[in-house]
């Protein structure tokens, strides 16, 4: 209980002192500061959560194409055995597709976060 009162306490003299430097005269940079990585962080997030290999959205959108495309061979491998040359046409459309959504959600992320970037920059 002592450790948690503790913390509070230095918690909020320590918010208070941030608060009232950003509010000087000499925070002013600070401000800057704050003002900027308030507006860029989002922003930062959205480009990783709909872009980054390491992003569990994206993670999870490869493993449903991956399964879709795996049921979708499934179905046709058992009508008969397709020829290789065929297969590899297949795989390149696929990849090609893959690099258009790529470039599509990129143009999408610029569009929206473009304009922000924009105003904070000034």
């Amino acid at each position: 209980r002592q450790v948690a009162v503790g913390v509070g306490v230095t918690t909020a003299v320590t918010g208070s002192a941030v608060t009232l430097y950003a509010c000087s005269e000499q925070g002013l940079g600070f401000r800057r500061e704050l003002r900027f990585w308030g507006v860029v962080s989002p922003i930062i997030l959205d480009y990783w959560w709909h872009a980054s290999s390491t992003s569990p959205y994206v993670k999870y959108q490869k493993w449903l194409t991956t399964i879709t495309s795996e049921s979708r061979l499934d179905g046709e491998s058992s009508l008969g055995n397709k020829e290789k040359d065929h297969d590899s046409v297949e795989k390149e459309e696929e990849e090609d597709d893959r690099i258009a959504r790529k470039n599509d959600k990129f143009k999408e992320l610029h569009q929206r976060n473009a304009p922000r970037m924009f105003q904070v920059m000034l």
